[in-house]
């Protein structure tokens, strides 16, 4: 049963309604958004229900709802075109949001922001003196906005390493990225986001036991026989139910993904493995391990978003007609989606705080 939550919220000097339908949002969410709502003490950044609507059929973001507390350093993870820089720019006040309210410090964006700039070149100007300079650039909160991306990985190993040492002086983080490795490394909390929805959010660990629908078993044969493969794939389908190895045959190497089930825990599977393979002396070794973060990631996704008030639709596109020709190879129409990522191109690293 869908439940609408009722928030009156200020937005540019002026009260507006925002309804919060629930159907089709993850529990998770759910919590998070009664969070944000109901108890917003001690919360570095706090984002209430905000939306980001640029026409009838193209919402950017809808009634996202983040409470990020004081040294906590939180991952967005999306794809291109995902909501992601709009929920930034939304946060530094970049751009005022359709409804919904963004609060860093306990200050609302949209009348006091306070955030600080991180340029790309010439960091300390002569015009400012030290201290201007310290309240410029040294802030409580950091939000960065992809901020490893196109690096090498050296350098982006030093970065990580400098946000984990503010992180440990107590500053809060809010980080985009494109990879999980980065969001496990530095965040306690990760939140998926897809088409401007929130999926799912909580910890790495968290995020892998709820979406991830399987384990992976990989087996390590004593040889390369094409006999053998057919012959472990179907004992591995009748033992796990699980269908035929992903690998090609040219390895002594096989991956099965393992159904996760009510009945089968981490110790029972790793238990029936053993006897599987002690069963089995052409296999040599054995590993298992659970559900990747990417693959959870692409789990949320590729679910059907249920949330009333989401159209993505194709605008009409008329091919022109030219007498007394045959028009052929016209371009393929473009999509709310494609709009969304040109949306999504501004990359802003900015830092707030009192």
């Amino acid at each position: 049963m869908t439940v609408p939550c009722l928030l009156t919220c200020c937005l540019n000097s002026k009260k507006q309604n925002v309804l919060l339908d629930t159907k089709g949002l993850h529990i998770d969410v759910i919590a998070e958004d009664e969070k944000a709502m109901t108890n917003p003490d001690k919360c570095a950044v706090l984002c209430q229900r905000l939306k980001k609507q640029y026409s009838a059929h193209m919402t950017a973001v809808h009634g996202l709802s983040l409470a990020v507390s004081e040294g906590e350093c939180f991952g967005l993870v999306g794809g291109n075109g995902a909501g992601k820089s709009t929920t930034f720019n939304m946060i530094t006040g970049t751009i005022p949001p359709t409804a919904g309210c963004a609060y860093v410090s306990g200050t609302d964006v949209t009348k006091e922001p306070k955030f600080g700039y991180c340029p790309q070149m010439d960091a300390i100007l002569p015009e400012l003196s030290v201290v201007e300079t310290l309240r410029l650039f040294s802030k409580l909160i950091i939000m960065l906005d992809e901020p490893t991306a196109g690096i090498d990985p050296m350098t982006r190993r030093q970065v990580w390493d400098l946000l984990m040492a503010m992180k440990s002086a107590g500053t809060s983080i809010i980080l985009s990225s494109h990879s999980m490795e980065e969001c496990e490394t530095l965040c306690d909390r990760i939140g998926f986001l897809s088409h401007g929805v929130m999926k799912g959010i909580g910890t790495s660990q968290h995020l892998k036991t709820t979406f991830g629908n399987s384990y992976t078993l990989k087996l390590t044969l004593d040889k390369l026989d094409y006999v053998q493969y057919g012959q472990i794939e179907q004992l591995v389908q009748n033992q796990f139910g699980t269908g035929p190895s992903r690998t090609q045959r040219d390895s002594i190497f096989m991956l099965f993904s393992v159904p996760k089930c009510a009945l089968r825990t981490w110790a029972s599977l790793y238990r029936e493995v053993v006897a599987f393979v002690d069963a089995n002396p052409s296999i040599k070794d054995f590993m298992i391990t659970e559900t990747t973060l990417e693959e959870a990631f692409i789990q949320t996704s590729q679910e059907n978003n249920g949330i009333t008030g989401i159209v993505v639709e194709k605008p009409k596109v008329e091919t022109p007609t030219i007498p007394n020709a045959t028009v052929s190879g016209a371009p393929d129409e473009p999509t709310a989606t494609d709009n969304r990522t040109d949306l999504e191109t501004n990359k802003n690293v900015a830092s707030s705080g009192v």
